[in-house]
């Protein structure tokens, strides 16, 4: 017995159209996926940037109440154990005679502090900062 056919256009999602959407949406999300992690280390590497910079300058403000004569090079590691930061910083100072007198006295002393640590991203490589200032 043959059974009418009718012309009928098809309805709905074949096969091949949700395995086309699911790998797309595949792809979509692992981009995400991606963004999402390279955010984290971005900001990891941000706030390590921040804590160095604030490190160098309350080094540098330390530095400041010592006298002048007494002012020597010099290296220290400093950990930082918050709970959204744990690491170590290598800070390196050098102090060198500024070359400004007043009535035949030195009047300053300029100090460039270096804070170094690990990178987040690069493993085996170091980021630093660099700052200077002249102590009177």
């Amino acid at each position: 017995m043959d059974l009418p056919t009718e012309n009928r256009p098809q309805a709905g999602f074949g096969i091949i159209e949700a395995l086309v959407s699911a790998i797309i949406l595949a792809i979509i999300m692992m981009a995400v996926v991606q963004l999402q992690v390279n955010n984290r280390k971005f900001m990891v590497k941000t706030r390590q940037r921040d804590e160095a910079t604030r490190i160098a300058r309350e080094f540098l403000d330390s530095l400041q109440y010592q006298g002048l004569k007494t002012l020597t090079d010099g290296n220290i590691t400093v950990n930082v154990n918050k709970t959204n930061l744990k690491k170590d910083f290598f800070v390196n100072w050098i102090i060198t005679d500024y070359d400004q007198t007043f009535a035949g006295q030195q009047v300053g002393r300029q100090v460039n502090i270096v804070v170094s640590w690990d990178s987040p991203i690069l493993p085996a490589q170091l980021e630093t900062i660099s700052m200077n200032g002249v102590l009177e």
